[in-house]
Order: structure tokens, then sequence, then C-alpha cells
């Protein structure tokens, strides 16, 4: 099971209708949102800077790849994690091209598509916290004072902030 998450997880599209799925991930991510409305999509990513995105590719008529690509361009390192219904799958060429972190295929059985989609969570989480981590890796390198010797004391390198 999940801890609880600090990420703030946006659902968009029929995941949103699936009120046990949404319940039991939002008992694990309590910062989170739903919204199926472009106006609404916009608005909480513009006030809220989700760092996880889970949707479908579509709701009802309206379909989320203008959006998707508008935010994959306004923020690259976004986690969108796309989940991909049978009727989808003839427009798989213009899915894939979105660049989405993962792709989850929601077959027949709940179960599995929530095991699946708690999974991609997992994962979207786990890279941002790798993210996070080699930032500050690079930050530390950047300010420490670095130096290796012999063994016999001689100092053989040192890093420029040695010298500073």
């Amino acid at each position: 099971m999940l801890e609880r998450g600090e990420i703030s997880v946006l659902f968009m599209g029929d995941i949103t209708l699936d009120p046990l799925t949404m319940n039991t991930i939002k008992n694990v991510y309590e910062n989170s949102a739903l919204a199926t409305d472009k106006m609404d999509i916009i608005n909480y990513i513009n006030k809220y800077s989700p760092k996880i995105i889970v949707t479908t590719y579509r709701y009802q008529m309206l379909e989320y790849h203008d959006i998707i690509i508008a935010i994959r361009a306004h923020n690259p390192s976004i986690k969108i994690i796309m989940l991909i219904r049978e009727e989808d799958c003839s427009n798989m060429r213009k899915i894939l091209s979105m660049g989405c972190c993962s792709y989850v295929y929601l077959g027949s059985s709940q179960e599995k598509n929530y095991e699946r989609i708690l999974n991609a969570l997992r994962e979207a989480r786990q890279a941002l916290n790798s993210a996070k981590n080699e930032e500050y890796y690079n930050a530390l390198l950047e300010d420490s004072i670095v130096s290796k010797s012999d063994p016999q004391g001689n100092i053989t390198y040192v890093n420029d902030n040695f010298t500073k």
C-alpha cells in the first residue's frame, strides 16, 4: 500500500466517474482533485500546479489531446498517466504522441484497473522523488569542497570550490 503522498494529483476524464476507485485513491493522495471540464482543468493546474495527472483520453465528446500537449509544453516535468480504454485504441498514434510517463490499459476488471492505476501512481511518485534526490545531490556537489590524496598524504585532486 502506498503511503500518504504530498504529491498533488489531478484526475481527469472518465476515471472521475468511478466512485470506488476515486475514494480509495483519494484516501492515499489527500491532496488531489477531480476535473472533467477544460476550464476546470486549466484553473486547477494554474492554481495548484499538480505534479501528477491521471487522465483518460476523452471524456464524453471532449478529447484531452490538446490540453495535455499544452500542459507538457508549459511544464515538461509533470507526470501524466494516460488511461486507455478499448475504444481509444483507434487513436493510439495520437495518444502515444502526447509523451505521457505511463500508459495504462483499462480492462473489464475494476480491481485490476485500480491496481494498475496505483502502480502507475507509485512509479510516477518514485520518478519525482528521484528527480528531487538528483537535484539535491547536484546542489551538494556544487557547494562541496572535494580533495583526494594518495597514501603518502600528497593531494592528488581538488575541485574548483577547494581553491575559492
